[in-house]
């Protein structure tokens, strides 16, 4: 997947706009590589948890209303 940069930025930002939108990407890239991270332990629990034969739960654990 590309970034696309809309030609009138590209003429017109200034330097300044153009580091804060380089911060602004680093931290959703950084937002995205934790989450990534976070799935990638849950799936890890998940396939464990399936390899044990305690999941999917036998009972219903849905909390009560």
């Amino acid at each position: 997947m590309s970034a696309r940069i809309e030609p009138l930025y590209a003429i017109h930002a200034s330097p300044e706009s153009i580091e804060i939108a380089i911060r602004e990407a680093e931290a959703t890239s950084k937002r995205y590589a934790n989450k990534a991270s976070a799935l990638r332990g849950l799936l890890d629990t998940r396939r464990a948890q399936i390899a044990a034969g305690t999941w999917p739960p036998k009972t219903d654990t849905r909390p009560t209303p």
